[in-house]
Parts: C-alpha cells; sequence; structure tokens
C-alpha cells in the first residue's frame, strides 16, 4: 500500500480531520522500475519474459503492478506471477511462500495455529486454521475441508495434509487481514480448469436418518452451520447445546435452532428431567435478552474486488456502489474502505482522474456535514 494511503487512513481513523484520496502520482511502472533500480522499459521487458503474458495489454500490466506494489511483493523473484484468464484480462498469482511472506510482514500479526480434524479411521477430512492479531481480543478462524477442496491432481494425492493445511491458512488470512485480488495457483486452476474433485461430499443425512443412526442413550443436536453432535454424556450434551443458545445473533435464529433440535425431549426421555428444565431456562433467559427487530435494518451496500484485471471493466459501477458505501459510513468506517480498496482507488487516482475528483468531492462533504452536525 501507498505511503499516502497509510497516512489517510491513519489520520481518519485518529482524528477524521484528513479526508483525502491518494494523490495523483507517477506511473505505477516508473515507481516499481525505481524500486528495484531499474529502466522502466527493461523492467517491463524483464516481466513479460517471465512472469506476465507477453500479449497482456498496458493496463493489466499497470494493474499487476498495482496489486505487486499494494502487496509488498517482488515480481522479479517471482513471489508474484500474473496468468491469463479465460474470459480476458489477468489473474494474480501468489504461491504459499509469498502468502506467508505477506503474512508474517503484517504488523498486527500474532501468530496461527493449526487443528487436524479426523474420522472414525484417522483420515483427515478438515483442518482449521486460528490466526491472533495483536489488537483483536479474539482470533480469527477458519475450517476447510477435504470434501470441498480435495482435487485430482498429484499434489493433492502426495501431501494431502499440507494441500489442506495451506488452503486453511490462505483463505484465514483473507479473513483476519482483508486480503483481496490475489489467488493462490490452486485456486486459479480449481476456477479456470473445473478439475475434479477428489472426493465428492457425500449427502447429509436427515435429522430423522442421524438420530436413528445413534447407538442407544446417545444425544444428538445439530449445531449452527449443519455440523451434527452426538454425546453419551447428558450433562456435556446440556453445556453443548447452552453455548449454542447463547451464542444465538437474534430471536429468531434462538427459535430456529431450539425448534430443529430436541435435545430437551431427548433429556426427559431418558429420565433427565432435571437437565431438561435447565436447558428450557436457558432458553427462557436467552429469549428475554433477544428481540425481534422493529424494522428492517438498512442492507450495507455490498463492493465487490474492484475490476483491475477484468475485460471491459465497469469501473462506473464499482464507483457508484463505493460512493453509495461510503455515504452509509462515519469517518472510520470510511477510512478503513479507503484502506481496504487502496488498489482499486490508486488505479482510479492514475487512471481516471475525473472519477478521482468526485471521490474526493464526496468525501469532503461528508466530512463538512459530520463537523456542522
Amino acid at each position: 500500500m501507498s505511503e499516502q494511503i497509510k497516512t489517510v487512513a491513519k489520520q481518519q481513523a485518529d482524528t477524521a480531520s484528513v479526508h483525502q484520496l491518494p494523490a495523483r502520482a507517477k506511473s505505477v511502472t516508473l515507481d516499481m522500475a525505481d524500486r528495484f533500480g531499474m529502466e522502466a522499459v527493461a523492467f517491463e521487458a524483464t516481466l513479460r519474459a517471465t512472469v506476465f503474458p507477453k500479449d497482456g495489454s498496458r493496463e493489466d500490466f499497470a494493474a499487476f503492478l498495482l496489486v505487486a506494489r499494494d502487496y509488498g511483493m517482488n515480481p522479479i523473484t517471482k513471489e508474484i506471477y500474473a496468468f491469463p484468464k479465460k474470459g480476458g484480462g489477468i489473474q494474480p498469482i501468489v504461491g504459499i511462500d509469498g502468502w506467508m511472506s505477506l503474512i508474517n510482514r503484517q504488523a498486527s500479526f500474532d501468530g496461527m495455529e493449526f487443528n487436524d480434524k479426523l474420522d472414525d479411521t484417522g483420515r483427515l477430512i478438515a483442518v482449521t486454521c486460528r490466526m491472533y492479531r495483536k489488537d483483536r481480543g479474539h482470533p480469527i478462524e477458519v475450517t476447510e475441508y477435504m470434501s470441498e477442496c480435495g482435487r485430482n491432481t498429484d499434489p493433492w494425492k502426495q501431501w494431502p495434509a499440507r494441500m489442506l493445511r495451506h488452503k486453511a491458512a490462505i483463505q484465514c488470512a483473507r479473513y483476519a487481514f482483508a486480503i483481496s485480488g490475489i489467488q493462490e495457483p490452486d485456486e486459479f486452476e480449481r476456477g479456470e480448469l473445473a478439475a475434479v474433485p477428489l472426493e465428492p461430499a457425500a449427502p447429509r443425512p436427515t435429522r430423522a436418518e442421524f438420530q436413528a443412526t445413534a447407538k442407544p442413550g446417545t444425544f444428538c443436536m445439530v449445531d449452527w452451520d449443519g455440523t451434527e453432535h452426538r454425546y453419551d454424556d447428558p450433562e456435556k450434551a446440556l453445556d453443548a447445546f447452552t453455548g449454542l443458545l447463547v451464542n444465538a445473533p437474534n430471536r429468531d435464529a434462538l427459535d430456529g435452532l431450539w425448534e430443529s433440535n430436541n435435545l430437551s425431549a431427548q433429556l426427559r426421555d431418558r429420565s433427565h428431567a432435571g437437565l431438561a428444565d435447565k436447558l428450557q431456562q436457558a432458553f427462557t433467559d436467552q429469549s428475554a435478552k433477544l428481540s425481534r427487530p422493529t424494522e428492517k435494518p438498512v442492507e450495507p451496500v455490498k463492493i465487490p474486488p474492484s475490476p483491475i484485471g477484468v475485460k471491459n471493466p465497469d469501473w462506473g459501477a464499482w464507483i457508484e456502489l463505493l460512493k453509495a458505501r461510503l455515504k452509509q459510513l462515519g469517518a472510520t468506517g470510511r477510512a478503513e474502505l479507503l484502506k481496504k480498496h487502496s488498489v482499486g482507488l490508486d488505479f482510479i487516482a492514475e487512471h481516471r482522474t475525473a472519477d478521482h475528483d468526485a471521490i474526493q468531492l464526496l468525501l469532503d462533504q461528508l466530512l463538512q456535514a459530520e463537523k456542522t452536525h
């Protein structure tokens, strides 16, 4: 990310006294060539001969360099390279070593850990990655499943655990640090070549089938993401389901969870009326804490990744979405949004000066309105 963007984001978040887009700068090709001590022509020729399609457009080349610059990747050493996309344009690709370098360069990164989930035969079925940030009270956690990620390719056949661990780490990094616009090789091949999954996911059993296959005395429940759980100990079942209840985001979700499970009835049927009463009380208490909204909240405008590298990009539509979202946010939120979409904003500043000025005018107006009120 450019120093201008970093400065703007910090000032917005701390004081909301400065509300500026990145200033128009020199060509990104010249900037990157200077960074590596090369002439611009020789720099471009080198990249086109090694990491960029030779017939790629000038616009795609500029977009690729913007992404490399924003994430501090070195295209000369192939930390990042570009593949042509089927529909036109290019896709920046970063291998696992580049991803690990990017993660470890994040100032807020505070470590990560993995947890493997095995089935009854000891076969790996999922990997969970947990990342810690110095500025967050809770870790970011992502689980990737072999049934969804596995492919019929040599790397997945030879190193399935390693490949699934890479998947979990990369996806977790995206959530933890808002990384967008880049893919890893396997992900790109999956989308472009439509590879066949190694093992398709088995159909999920119905609730009746799930409970029917449980051994006698087992307590069954299904959590928020549809994962089935079985417990031999009634108190452990009570604790697990109570934990689901207290994490319900709203009353509708709470009611749905309660109605879709029959743990209270299971407890009573097996002579655990006292535990069933405790569970009923936990449900009643949580119901009292939650209330259904009286009016539908304003739906936040969703902004897709910037159309850099897309064939025939609709920058106008993307900019309108960006402006609409800016109007919904306060000063701190706008600063975070500018930081998140800094690659697209850099491109606009360099290639679409009229749009750059229009966004800047909107930011000034929003800031002035906040000062007035």
